[in-house]
């Protein structure tokens, strides 16, 4: 079976209605050809400028889109100029170079052929039904961003219906809004103030600006539809119920976009510009006056907006509790897979990891941030529905691709066609990786809790990297309290906390404990002649010799540098008296080589003293280390009697 050839959707917020019903209706046209969808979105619109450019990061993963067959790009879903401006000219880019085949949706440009909504019968139908059905001759109407491609489509289809209509459009009647409620206080301050007063009816070209409007009206005593008539053209989930509302669907746009998509990739031509007329559904409701009387205050009735309000948070409460009180990273991810149900009948979900996000070395200075996707990426959670309808679940680090995969299962061969829906999974911006969330051929598109499921896990990881730093820098803090800088062996502090916990565990697994007392001799006189730092030097090579020559039959051996030159090793085990001596041996032959091939002007003699206690019969720390320091002591006097080095006569 061979692998299926995938296009790439470039869009913002795949919830929201208008880019749900674009995505469908791609969907419908590519699986219809038997095409792969990789929907690469952001989801974030926050003014936070270091937030957007962080989850710019996902488009990344297209590399230079060698993979794909062709690229449908929805500029007008794209909120901020600076964001538009980037894919756009890695578009350009890629058409010249590649010849990829790219069409754009909603917003026309000299580069790519683009297919254009035409919202003349949908605002017809509302100058039709305010002026046939409730008899208003002066209607008003409220259009987006000056210069905006719809606001000025339909500002003219709406000055086009009311010229068909034969009405006309008296005085402070237009208005440019910003396709958002904060316009509506300006526009009904201009309405009141002005000669020709309130209109009859008003026209809004979104939900959003009549949702300002009716509030502004509202508190000033105006009431709706008594004294003026609302109507907008909306979307179905974003426009509350109880507004007057021609409701589009956009399926159709975003299925003819993709055709003209297949018809280029076969070697066709389309035209530049195609206009594909709106399908929409005609809802009045209470503000025109078709429903309810006008005694009640309509904002009582408004719908959950899904930009404000979602049943997810019910959950998300719960969800973001119990993913941050996991111990580690790969607890969180069992977690999580959990928490997948509120997608709902999807057929795969994974969350794709770079591979350095625990590594608390990696990640202590925060001026340094990774911003990007680490060339190796894990595959941490891959969660697959199965032909009986029960699920494979897989939580790991050892599932690996490279970057240019962008996503394995994207590629790989299988019997229908399929869409992903890529989302950049990150911190501010620090970037953690993407999740991947696909309803195989099923034409669905995720719901609103999606980008928040997704932001509550981001979260979560952000928390565990921050305790793996903490128990890192914590463990770290530990190791110096015990640990000899200079040797790297356990210092005096360390010998004080451990030789109680090792004697007690010879005594639990009845084995003899041995305490080893090593000095180094001479270290003051190659200090006074030599430097300070040739007697570093002499410290760490005794120090690696004595930590580097094991006893015979031990179970558990500790070293330590307690003093200046003085050394212990502890060892519990099943010890001979042989051993003891074999040890011996094997330092005085390790010093003796040093010595030949050293070619230092001093030598190199360490004197031991050892306490070897039977199992059940160990005493205390001081008294052993009494009886092996004098045991030392003696060896020392040996030590200058047999090699005639007597630092102290130098």
């Amino acid at each position: 079976m061979d692998s299926r050839k995938c296009i790439a959707v470039l869009t913002e917020k795949p919830s929201l209605d208008y880019q749900s019903g674009i995505l469908k209706g791609i969907y419908r046209s590519a699986f219809s050809h038997g095409l792969n969808v990789a929907v690469m979105c952001v989801t974030n619109t926050r003014s936070d400028e270091i937030y957007q450019r962080s989850e710019m990061e996902i488009f990344s993963l297209l590399g230079d889109y060698s993979k794909f067959a062709g690229v449908l790009y929805l500029p007008d879903t794209i909120d901020y100029k600076s964001r538009d401006e980037i894919l756009t000219s890695s578009l350009q880019k890629i058409s010249r170079e590649l010849r990829l085949p790219v069409v754009s949706i909603d917003k026309s440009t000299a580069d790519f052929p683009c297919y254009i909504s035409d919202d003349t019968d949908a605002v017809r139908f509302l100058v039709d039904h305010m002026a046939d059905v409730h008899g208003c001759c002066d209607i008003a109407f409220v259009t987006g961003t000056k210069g905006h491609a719809h606001a000025e489509h339909r500002l003219e289809k709406f000055r086009q219906a009311m010229a068909d209509k034969g009405l006309k459009i008296h005085r402070n009647r237009l208005f440019y809004g910003d396709f958002w409620r904060s316009c509506g206080e300006d526009i009904v301050k201009s309405l009141i103030s002005g000669k020709n007063g309130l209109p009859q009816a008003l026209i809004c070209a979104n939900s959003y600006m009549v949702d300002g409007i009716y509030e502004a009206l509202y508190s000033r005593g105006i009431r709706v539809p008594r004294d003026i008539k609302l109507a907008c053209y909306g979307e179905r989930t974003e426009t509350s119920e109880y507004i007057s509302a021609t409701i589009r669907s956009t399926e159709n746009v975003g299925f003819a976009a993709c055709e003209g998509l297949f018809t280029l990739m076969k070697g066709g031509t389309i035209p530049h510009i195609s206009y594909i007329k709106t399908e929409f559904s005609e809802r009045p409701a209470l503000t025109c006056g078709c429903m309810h009387p006008d005694e009640y205050n309509l904002l009582d009735f408004r719908a959950k907006d899904p930009n404000e309000l979602s049943d997810f948070f019910t959950e998300y409460n719960t969800m973001s509790e119990g993913l941050i009180r996991c111990p580690n990273l790969r607890e969180t991810m069992w977690t999580a897979i959990w928490y997948t149900h509120l997608f709902g009948d999807f057929t795969r979900f994974s969350i794709c990891m770079c591979d350095d996000v625990i590594k608390p070395d990696s990640s202590l200075d925060e001026n340094n941030i990774r911003k990007t996707f680490t060339d190796e990426l894990l595959l941490a959670l891959d969660r697959k529905r199965l032909p009986d309808g029960s699920y494979d679940d897989f939580v790991g680090t050892d599932r690996k691709f490279r970057r240019e995969e962008v996503y394995p299962p994207l590629f790989e061969p299988a019997d229908k066609p399929a869409a992903f829906v890529f989302r950049q999974l990150h911190f501010i911006d620090r970037c953690y990786g993407f999740t991947v969330l696909s309803y195989g051929s099923d034409i669905v598109t995720p719901a609103a809790n999606y980008n928040f499921w997704v932001n509550v896990v981001a979260n979560a990881i952000e928390s565990q990297r921050r305790l793996a730093i903490m128990t890192y820098l914590y463990k770290k803090v530990n190791h110096a309290a015990v640990t000899d800088s200079m040797t790297g062996l356990l210092n005096r502090n360390g010998f004080n906390t451990m030789l109680p916990q090792l004697t007690e565990e010879a005594l639990t697994d009845g084995k003899r404990f041995l305490l080893i007392m090593a000095d180094l001799n001479g270290l003051k006189y190659v200090n006074d002649n030599f430097g300070h730092h040739e007697g570093d030097q002499f410290i760490i090579t005794a120090g690696n010799v004595i930590s580097q020559t094991h006893v015979a039959g031990s179970v558990c051996e500790r070293d330590f540098r307690i003093g200046g030159d003085e050394f212990v090793k502890a060892v519990y085990g099943d010890i001979t008296p042989e051993a003891l001596e074999s040890f011996r041996q094997e330092i005085s032959r390790k010093t003796s080589e040093i010595n030949r091939n050293s070619h230092k002007p001093y030598p190199l003699y360490i004197s031991l003293g050892m306490c070897l206690q039977q199992p059940g019969a160990i005493p205390d720390g001081d008294k052993m280390l009494s009886i092996a320091d004098e045991r030392m002591y003696a060896d020392k006097l040996r030590l200058k009697k047999e090699t005639g080095f007597d630092p102290k006569r130098k």
